[in-house]
């Protein structure tokens, strides 16, 4: 399990896990209920957001490495993920 930051926002919330940036526009509940799915099984978790992203980053650059951007996704209020907002 990576370690996980969060930031809150206008409109929800910036999480941070690993070199990856999810945003959760809305309620809190929602960041609340993902975060139980990742402490309780991070590595599908994390195959999962990997697996819905649009434009993630190239796999074995962007481990650890700062010199990639991060990848943006975003967790809707209807729990859609969705890349670039």
């Amino acid at each position: 399990m990576k370690t996980v930051t969060i930031r809150q926002v206008l409109n929800g919330f910036v999480v941070v896990v690993g070199c990856a940036e999810i945003v959760f526009q809305g309620k809190i509940e929602l960041l609340a209920q993902e975060l139980v799915r990742y402490q309780q099984n991070p590595d599908e978790v994390e195959k999962e957001y990997r697996d819905k992203s649009i434009n993630p980053s190239p796999p074995l650059l962007a481990i650890g490495n700062p010199l990639i951007p991060s990848q943006m996704l975003y967790v809707h209020s209807d729990g859609s993920v969705r890349s670039g907002g």
